[in-house]
C-alpha cells in the first residue's frame, strides 16, 4: 500500500500534478440502512459501489479504501470512547490505558487513504443522503496508519447453508479484497509497468567479504570468545 501510494505521487509529479500530503478520511454511511446491507454478499457489494460514487463525485481524486464492519469502543470515566473518532487528548489518554474494558459493535464505516478535498460537511450530508465523513488530515506515516487499520479491517464473503469450511475453494472465490484501489491510484490508471530487482550485500566489517545468511539453529555465545578479538554477532537463527 506504502509504495504504491508513493509511486503515484511521484508519477504523477513527473506528469506535472502535485498531489499534496496523503490525507486519511472516515467515510460512515446511514447506519441502520448499512447494517442491514452487509448481512448479504449482494448488499455489501450495493454499500461498497455506493461509497466508491459518494466519492468520486465529492472531490476524492483517488488512493485506497478500507471497510470496517464494527467500531472499537473502550471504557474512559465511565464512558465509552469511540478510538477511532475520538479527538487527540482522549486518544492519548486511551493509549495509556492497561487492559481497559473494550466492546464492539455494529458501525460499518470506510476507511480512505489518498488525496483530495471533499465537499463541505453539511452539503455532503445533504447531498448524499446522510453520509458522513470526517478528515483526519494528512499522515505523518502513512505505514503506520495503514498497519493499525488492517489489524481490525472487515473480511466479508457469501454465507450459504452450507458451511464455507468445507468448500476452501469457493470460498477464496466469494471473498472481498480487503483493501480497494479508485480514481487515480486505480488499477487501469496506475500499473506495475517495469519491475527492477536489485541486490545488496552486506560486507563482513572484519574482512571486507560479502556476508551471507544461512538456515541454522546455531547460536553464538559470545562468552566464549576472547574479548580483545572483534565478533560481529550473527543474527538469530542463521549463522
Amino acid at each position: 500500500m506504502v509504495e504504491r501510494l508513493r509511486n503515484a505521487a511521484v508519477l504523477y509529479h513527473k506528469a506535472g500534478q502535485d498531489l499534496g500530503p496523503v490525507k486519511h478520511y472516515i467515510l460512515s454511511p446511514p447506519q441502520d440502512w448499512a447494517i442491514e446491507l452487509i448481512q448479504t454478499k449482494d448488499g455489501s457489494i450495493e454499500l461498497r459501489v455506493r461509497a466508491n460514487e459518494i466519492l468520486r463525485s465529492n472531490g476524492f481524486l483517488g488512493g485506497c479504501i478500507i471497510f470496517h464492519p464494527f467500531r472499537k469502543f473502550i471504557l474512559f470515566n465511565g464512558k465509552w470512547i469511540d478510538e477511532e473518532t475520538a479527538n487527540n487528548y482522549l486518544r492519548k489518554k486511551i493509549k495509556n490505558l492497561k487492559d481497559p474494558p473494550v466492546k464492539w459493535i455494529w458501525g460499518p464505516h470506510f476507511h480512505i487513504i489518498g488525496w483530495g478535498y471533499l465537499t463541505q460537511s453539511d452539503d455532503f450530508f445533504d447531498q448524499t443522503g446522510g453520509w458522513v465523513y470526517k478528515n483526519l488530515g494528512p499522515r505523518r506515516s502513512v505505514y503506520d496508519t495503514a498497519f493499525y487499520l488492517l489489524t481490525h479491517a472487515g473480511l466479508a464473503y457469501s454465507l450459504s447453508s452450507k458451511s464455507l469450511v468445507d468448500r476452501p475453494i469457493l470460498t477464496k472465490r466469494l471473498a472481498f479484497h480487503t483493501v480497494r484501489w479508485l480514481g487515480i491510484a486505480s488499477y487501469p490508471k496506475l500499473c506495475v509497468d517495469h519491475t527492477e530487482i536489485v541486490l545488496k550485500y552486506i560486507e563482513c566489517p572484519i574482512c571486507g567479504d560479502h556476508v551471507f545468511e544461512y538456515e541454522s539453529n546455531f547460536v553464538v555465545d559470545l562468552n566464549e570468545f576472547d574479548p580483545y578479538i572483534p565478533v560481529v554477532p550473527p543474527l538469530i537463527g542463521s549463522q
